[in-house]
């Protein structure tokens, strides 16, 4: 007699993956279409909006309205229009646009099979040139920063880095994004000090976060490659590789973690942080 205590066999899990890819198909194609930007702010019917992508109107129809069913788009009686998600991440021109890099995580994933033959990763998104990509990934913090933030504190807080606790520390925030998870710490303690180190374009966006924040005076923004940036020497009470190591092979993990060891004050209250 069989021990085996799972759940029998069923094809709904299959089925319930399959309505996840179809759901990615829709939004996939509407984005290639670049539907989100030909419509913008406007109030658009099924003939002006296949006129602006020059798409078939009955097979549009289907497309729009299946992104009506995912909350991407409004409907009326006077056509579509963007929903709130899509005014803010989908269309082009606004400052949290990240269209572009949905696009190219859909078009990673088709590749996974080779990836597995190889070993070999689709893109190094370690190097600098990974700038612009973390940059685009990045700018949907421009908007949601403010419940980040405080996702963030609280993370924090259950860790015990309560405000007065270890005050004035200096930080390193390596691969630093948005920097929503150092900033934090600053807004609570006025003598929090920060190092915030990321590619160029990257730092645009924290920068700018940073400011809305107001604590852009306690931060130096450091442009560079987390491979071989001067991360200090004995300068800093904590260390931020805030979902960062598995981008690394053990050997490169190995060499960074001893660079961030060196960049870390021999003191008791020296603390690294990572995810």
């Amino acid at each position: 007699m069989s021990t085996d205590a799972r759940e029998p066999a069923s094809y709904q899990t299959i089925a319930e993956i399959d309505e996840g890819a179809r759901r990615a198909a829709v939004l996939e194609a509407a984005l290639e279409l670049d539907v989100f930007t030909a419509i913008g702010p406007r109030t658009m019917d099924l003939q002006e909006v296949a006129l602006a992508i020059a798409a078939d109107p009955r097979a549009l129809a289907v497309l729009l309205d299946a992104l009506c069913a995912l909350g991407l788009l409004d409907k009326s009686t006077a056509g579509y229009g963007l929903g709130t998600a899509a005014t803010a991440f989908l269309a082009r021109g606004s400052e949290s646009f990240g269209g572009d890099v949905v696009l190219r995580m859909f078009a990673a994933r088709r590749r996974l099979a080779d990836v597995v033959r190889s070993g070999s990763a689709v893109a190094d998104l370690v190097a600098l040139s990974g700038g612009d990509f973390w940059a685009e990934f990045t700018a949907q913090r421009l908007v949601t920063w403010p419940e980040a933030v405080e996702e963030e504190l609280a993370t924090w807080r259950e860790l015990g880095m309560t405000p007065g606790r270890f005050r004035g520390v200096r930080i390193l925030d390596v691969a630093c994004g948005s920097g929503i998870r150092s900033f934090g710490l600053a807004r609570e303690d006025p003598e929090v000090r920060i190092v915030a180190l990321d590619s160029a374009p990257v730092l645009e966006i924290a920068k700018q976060i940073a400011a809305r924040m107001g604590v852009s005076e306690r931060i130096v923004f450091q442009a560079g490659d987390v491979t071989s940036s001067d991360l200090g020497s004995g300068e800093f009470d904590m260390v931020l590789l805030s979902y960062l190591l598995y981008f690394f092979t053990p050997e490169d993990a190995r060499g960074l973690l001893s660079r961030v060891r060196r960049g870390r004050r021999a003191s008791s209250r020296s603390c690294a942080a990572g995810r």
